[in-house]
């Protein structure tokens, strides 16, 4: 859940940045509709795959079938709001993309600046983060609708992730 506390992300360290940008952007994602019923067991899953993202620890359980094991846990493609197990189709693309890059590269370490570009690129129309271009410098900042659900301001630069060779499904912006 969405800390109700409003944070301001420039006075906050690199890691405790991140770290807090990531957890409510995952948060937003899993809340966001379209909500997907799925089993207790992928939730389980679910839960895990989204502490180790916030975490920024390595991915256990991404070998292979990430994809397989998402569909499978899915229920009867009810979108039920008031299930116990629900999670907004854009987190469910986020971790099958997560997993799937795993799985390919045999990489079990996502950086967390790589999690949030992904998850970027996967938000939908409810944009909650965007990008911002300062002279050579790339920022990840909240949009309007960001800085009112995730309750952040300031921006953290991404600078350090420019090189995506390794992680070819994800791109810098297309300005």
């Amino acid at each position: 859940m969405i800390s109700q506390k409003k944070i301001d992300l420039t006075v906050l360290s690199r890691d405790d940045a991140e770290q807090e940008l990531c957890a409510r952007m995952l948060c937003h994602l899993a809340r966001q509709e379209p909500l997907v019923r799925v089993s207790p067991k992928l939730t389980a899953k679910l839960n895990a795959w989204r502490d180790v993202t916030i975490a920024n620890a390595e991915f256990p359980g991404f070998r292979e079938g990430t994809w397989h094991k998402i569909f499978r846990g899915i229920k009867s493609g009810e979108t039920d709001a008031d299930a116990p197990c629900v999670f907004g189709l854009d987190f469910l693309r986020f971790m099958g993309l997560v997993g799937e890059h795993v799985e390919a590269t045999g990489q079990i370490f996502i950086p967390r600046q790589i999690a949030l570009v992904v998850m970027m690129e996967v938000q939908g129309k409810y944009a909650a983060l965007q990008y911002v271009r300062v002279q050579e410098t790339w920022w990840i900042e909240p949009t309007e609708l960001g800085r009112e659900t995730l309750r952040v301001r300031g921006r953290i630069a991404i600078t350090a992730i420019l090189n995506f060779g390794d992680y070819p499904e994800v791109g810098l912006p297309r300005y």
